[in-house]
């Protein structure tokens, strides 16, 4: 969801430059790391462009990140939930 992919950047920007920090672990609770895109949200263009925007800003932090930056994929990893595990460390 979008609410989901803002949480996440926000995250990773907060501990990006921590020196209290050597690096990070994503993974998805449940059983499955990403389904894709929220219905919900794919119901709305606005929604769908700021998913699409967020996604890219994701894909760029994670290939620039400055800290370990590890994914711990069970289950589907589907759409962009795919290129954030290839990103990772």
């Amino acid at each position: 969801s979008v609410a989901l992919l803002q949480e996440l950047k926000g995250h990773l920007e907060a501990v990006a430059e921590s020196e209290k920090v050597r690096g990070v672990i994503v993974e998805g609770k449940g059983k499955d790391f990403s389904t894709g895109l929220d219905l919900k949200d794919a119901i709305s263009d606005e929604m769908v462009e700021k998913s699409s925007t967020l996604l890219r800003e994701i894909f760029l932090l994670f290939s620039t990140y400055p800290k370990l930056l590890i994914t711990s994929v069970r289950g589907c990893a589907i759409a962009g939930g795919m290129g954030i595990a290839a990103l990772a460390d």
